[in-house]
């Protein structure tokens, strides 16, 4: 299993920052299988990206609320690159507004990946416009949720993408 990674100086408006990070040519070759079980129950593994601290706390403590649920974390956007390379995950939670690799940059590498390509991809951000909300889902995200969020806003959309995951594999 290899991730290659080709590393740019941002020259996009939409990075975050002087000096930002682009990403380009990357490739995600090869996936860890899942071990995490629980008494005989698969868990549901949720990769939590923000570079907020308290924003990836607020989300886990929410989501705590949801049975057979454990977490990742990644505080960056090149994290999360290198988690999904390591891990198998059944959601990604994701931030846009990062100062490396912007959560945009991070969905379009996913759905470019084979291995990565039917991963569920909720973008919760402040950028809570219609043309943000557009253009992440266009780009292929599952779902939108603008911050600030209630809890039981993020667990109702997390419960929705999880119950639709489990039918389309099912």
């Amino acid at each position: 299993m290899a991730l290659r990674l080709n590393l740019g100086v941002c020259s996009r408006a939409d990075c975050v920052g002087q000096g930002g990070i682009r990403v380009r040519g990357l490739s995600l070759t090869g996936h860890a299988p899942r071990h995490s079980v629980a008494h005989g129950a698969q868990m549901t593994e949720i990769l939590v990206v923000d570079d907020s601290k308290v924003m990836r706390d607020m989300i886990v403590a929410c989501l705590r609320a949801i049975p057979d649920t454990s977490f990742a974390h990644a505080s960056s956007g090149l994290e999360a690159i290198e988690r999904l390379s390591l891990a198998s995950f059944d959601l990604l939670v994701l931030d846009l507004n990062m100062p490396d690799i912007g959560g945009l940059e991070v969905l379009e590498f996913v759905r470019a990946q084979d291995t990565l390509r039917a991963l569920p991809v909720l973008i919760v951000t402040t950028r809570g416009d219609d043309q943000s909300r557009e253009r992440v889902l266009r780009a292929g995200a599952t779902a939108f949720l603008a911050k600030p969020f209630t809890p039981d806003s993020i667990i109702a959309e997390v419960r929705a993408i999880l119950v639709d995951r489990a039918e389309h594999v099912a």
